[in-house]
This record gives C-alpha cells, structure tokens and sequence, in this order.
C-alpha cells in the first residue's frame, strides 16, 4: 500500500492546483511528529514547472493548466496518534461533502483506508481533489497517513494523461476514476 500511495501522491504532485478554497486544513492534522514529505506549491511555483514541463515535453504542460496549488503531507510511524488521525478523516470527509465534494473512492482493506473526494467546478472542469490515505491501526509500529489537497479549475483527463506520461497508470488506473489513465497508446501493454 506504501509504494501506491506514494506513487499515487507523486502524480497528484504533479498534476496539483488549487484555488482558495483547500479541502481541510493542513494545520489542524493531529499527528505530533512532523511530515516525513511536505509539498506546498502554489500558483506561481506551478506556472513555472508548467513553462519547464512544456519545454520538455508540450503534453506534460498542458496537464498542468488551470491548477493553481497543491499541498501534499507524508507522515510514517504515527502509531500513537494513529486513532485522532483516524476521527479527523471521518470529521474532515463528513465537512467535505457538506461542502459540495463528492466521494468518488471509499476504500478500507483491513487496516487501510483510502478515501477520494472531487468537488465540481464549471463548464465540465474539477475545482479540486482531494485525498486522504491511512494505512496502519497504531498497534504494530507501521502506521502511515498522506493527505492531498489539489484545486484550481482543471479538466479530470489531465490527471490520467500526466499519470500516463510518468509511467504511473497502475496506482490510479485500478481506481477507475481517472479518466485517461489507461495510457491509450502505450506500446508496452503486452507484458
């Protein structure tokens, strides 16, 4: 769950944006150890790796249109706190959909919990994304959290073409909500 997780939070790095409007705040997780990864990009961080991205390559630019900030948080051996990080996702996926996001993932696999949120914009376009992973009880020593936080007005295609690019389809594709993260012209499909 680890390696898909963070290759799943690689992707949202990537593809991130975000307008005024982050889905929780980063400040009120209760997790005393600091963040083994903290990402924090805005609008003027994200125009620039967007200019580099299309000097690259013009299709990865483009991923990048319309997001405006992205904040990522990685924390690891967080067995101790492992039970308020568990109520503040249940508190913060309840003020989510108050909100106008919608679940579009719900998943628990044992000791895993994964949970998506979209919040529609306009004219077809995502405002934002939004995402919570713990995996871990706090009762053997491996408890993880990540939470991501992506807004802006931005086509849904963008992430499963930029998950394509970097090669990282598998880690969203499962879900089957990425639109486009099936890579559609992948020649090494024949494994």
């Amino acid at each position: 769950m680890k390696c898909t997780a963070v290759l799943f939070g690689g992707l949202m790095l990537l593809a991130a944006g975000a307008n005024a409007q982050d889905a929780f705040s980063f400040a009120d997780i209760p997790i005393e150890k600091e963040a083994t990864i903290e990402v924090d990009l805005g609008p003027e961080m994200l125009r620039i790796l967007g200019d580099a991205a299309k000097a690259e390559d013009p299709q990865a630019g483009l991923a990048l249109e319309g997001i405006t900030n992205v904040r990522f948080r990685m924390y690891e051996d967080i067995d101790e706190d492992m039970q308020d990080v568990l109520r503040f996702v249940d508190a913060t996926a309840t003020r989510l959909q108050a909100g106008g996001w919608q679940a579009v993932v719900r998943m628990r696999d044992r000791t895993d919990l994964i949970r998506v949120y979209m919040k529609p914009g306009t004219a077809g376009k995502l405002a934002g994304v939004a995402f919570m992973m713990t995996s871990g009880d706090g009762s053997d020593g491996s408890g993880e959290a990540m939470f991501i936080n992506v807004t802006g007005a931005f086509e849904p295609a963008q992430l499963g073409h930029l998950a394509s690019i970097n090669g990282i389809t598998g880690a969203v594709g499962v879900l089957g909500i990425i639109p486009g993260a099936d890579g559609g012209d992948d020649e090494d499909d024949e494994d």
